[in-house]
């Protein structure tokens, strides 16, 4: 079985009293999801997390580390995929989406995202930031 692993984050803010959530839709397939991708060579889960974010979104954020949420899936048959997530807050606000690589990117309420969000495994992962988030 072959092994990837890419990071990612779940960018937070409250907007007008509500928790919303930052949302890409991806190429190919356009599902909904956060902004994630793979590790280069000797990068850290929160280089990769605040690197794949700028590129993905043109955010700069802040990653809260005390917010870690590890999914795994199979992409394929025999390749098994890992993605980390961190919770980060935006220290910018201009989105500039990738082309290449971005659809669309939303903010949206925290009951939209998680009916938006395209995969079990995401629904997941909000729930626990929701709960995160509650607890701090």
């Amino acid at each position: 079985m072959r092994y990837e692993k890419s990071c990612g984050a779940l960018i937070y803010r409250i907007f007008r009293g509500s928790l919303e959530v930052l949302l890409v839709r991806q190429f190919p397939g356009g599902h909904w999801a956060f902004p994630k991708g793979h590790m280069e060579a000797n990068e850290k889960e929160i280089e990769t997390a605040m690197r794949e974010v700028q590129e993905e979104t043109g955010l700069s954020v802040s990653i809260d580390q005390g917010f870690r949420k590890s999914v795994t899936y199979l992409v394929a048959p025999n390749v098994e995929k890992e993605v980390v997530y961190f919770a980060a807050i935006p220290l910018t606000s201009i989105i500039h989406r990738q082309i290449s690589e971005i659809q669309d990117i939303q903010w949206t309420t925290f009951p939209e995202a998680l009916n938006k969000v395209t995969f079990k495994n995401d629904r997941g992962t909000l729930l626990a930031l929701e709960d995160y988030l509650k607890r701090s």
